[in-house]
């Protein structure tokens, strides 16, 4: 008996090696709404590659309501990717700043999740379970798969005991839909070769410059106007800059 015990331990541990050696690609819809304005979401195809130790997501444009701005063209033409390794919290992510193309790098912060064990839902042929998390600021609440073992998941929502197949952010801001899952290539995971890379601490400086440079700009315009009756007076924070630099001003 003991014997079939331990064998049949050792199947389960093989099975579930091998489970965790593969890659695999899951396809989302995300929808992003930081304006707050109804039929201004973004919408993009996520394609999350992932294995036991390294993610990578490529997010592709597909369309908004929004109206077109400088640089626009340019960024909704523009793939951009995410990559992790989760073992030592590496993040390298690929954003868009004033029409250039940046790579920061920084660590990824784990969400702590509350999961709610009587709440199932089915998506697509996968039995999920309910969770949810405050995580930078807001509050989420997310489906992940119990069938396949993965702490992976859509943006930077991780570390559950199956796949996050869909998410949203309490506030509207972010949603999350499933497509599809399928088995790919390792080479699918090929951390890309990029060049420069910044820090976040670097990237959040060059943030606030610029917002500093508009707001001397806008109040030189308005000065040289003399029959101007216009005020101005811009008032801005960024929580995660604050955080970052310790309430430091940057000239």
């Amino acid at each position: 008996m003991e014997k079939k015990i331990s064998l049949l331990l050792l199947q389960i541990f093989c099975f579930v090696t091998i489970l965790l050696s593969q890659t695999y690609q899951v396809t989302y819809i995300e929808e992003k709404n930081f304006s707050g304005v109804k039929g201004f979401e973004e919408r993009y195809k996520s394609e999350l590659s992932f294995n036991s130790k390294e993610w990578i997501n490529y997010s592709t444009f597909l369309e908004t309501g929004k109206p077109k701005g400088e640089y626009d063209e340019d960024f909704r033409k523009k793939t951009k990717f995410e990559y992790i390794h989760f073992p030592t919290k590496e993040m390298v992510l690929e954003t868009d700043a004033k029409g250039k193309y940046t790579f920061i790098k920084d660590s990824l912060i784990v969400p702590k999740w509350e999961i709610i064990l009587d709440s199932t839902k089915l998506i697509g042929d996968y039995v999920c379970s309910f969770a949810k998390t405050e995580y930078l600021g807001r509050v989420y609440e997310v489906w992940f798969a119990n069938d396949i073992i993965s702490n992976a998941g859509p943006w930077r929502l991780c570390s559950l005991p199956g796949l996050i197949l869909e998410a949203k952010s309490l506030d509207g801001v972010y949603n999350v839909t499933f497509v599809s899952l399928k088995k790919v290539d390792n080479k699918s995971i090929l951390k890309p070769k990029i060049t420069p890379e910044i820090s976040k601490k670097e990237f959040l400086i060059h943030i606030q410059k610029e917002m500093a440079k508009l707001k001397r700009d806008m109040k030189s315009i308005i000065s040289e106007d003399r029959n101007s009756d216009i005020s101005f007076d811009m008032n801005y924070s960024i929580p995660d800059l604050d955080k970052t630099l310790n309430n430091g001003n940057v000239k």
